[in-house]
């Protein structure tokens, strides 16, 4: 079976380029027109920016949810989180697998924390928790548009560590509201469908 995170990502990709056209039309595209933003560039930098923001932005409706709710919310949290990720020049395998290999990416990103001490029982302090580590890779794009000089690009390593991080937090979160993996692929898969609507009759 093909990892469930793997598709999500090849998925994303797809959605993603249909919507930056959206963005284009628009004039709101700042970055090339590829899917990768280079950070070493005050553009690709106002593009990682933005691609935060939404995934801080849903995170906060998801906080404000309903029970009945909170599935979608987590759908569309991981929808930005997964198009930052593709737009900062990651793959599915900024997520690692299980020790054993036993459980697929997106099962081990719900498992991964589930013994950790540092993480917390409930979904609100969680969901604040991916918050703060989305603003942690923030605070490494150092080039912005008022600023003169531009900064060298963040470390690669010290960047792949704290995406990685962002998932494991985001995953703390699914897993302490009461969804699965294969619950939230489901989501994520019913508004993709939902997403391409959009794009089709420009609602």
């Amino acid at each position: 079976m093909t990892d469930r995170l793997q598709q999500v990502f090849e998925h994303k990709r797809v959605s993603s380029e249909q919507f930056r056209e959206v963005q284009r039309k628009h004039g709101l595209l700042l970055a090339p027109q590829n899917l990768i933003a280079d950070p070493a560039t005050r553009e690709g930098a106002i593009e990682l920016h933005k691609g935060l923001h939404w995934v801080n932005l849903e995170l906060s409706e998801f906080l404000g949810a309903s029970q009945a709710e909170q599935p979608e919310e987590l759908a569309d949290v991981l929808h930005f989180l997964v198009e930052f990720a593709i737009l900062a020049g990651f793959d599915y395998d900024v997520v690692p697998v299980s020790p054993d290999e036993s459980e697929d990416r997106m099962q081990y990103m719900l498992e991964a924390s589930k013994d950790d001490g540092l993480v917390f029982p409930d979904y609100q302090t969680n969901a604040r928790f991916t918050i703060l580590q989305a603003l942690r890779i923030a605070e490494l794009l150092k080039n912005k548009p008022w600023k003169q000089t531009l900064k060298p690009a963040p470390n690669p390593e010290i960047l792949a560590n704290l995406v990685c991080g962002l998932f494991y937090w985001y995953g703390a979160t699914v897993r302490t509201t009461g969804l699965d993996a294969q619950q939230l692929f489901d989501e994520f898969n019913r508004k993709e469908g939902v997403n391409y609507q959009r794009i089709a009759t420009g609602v």
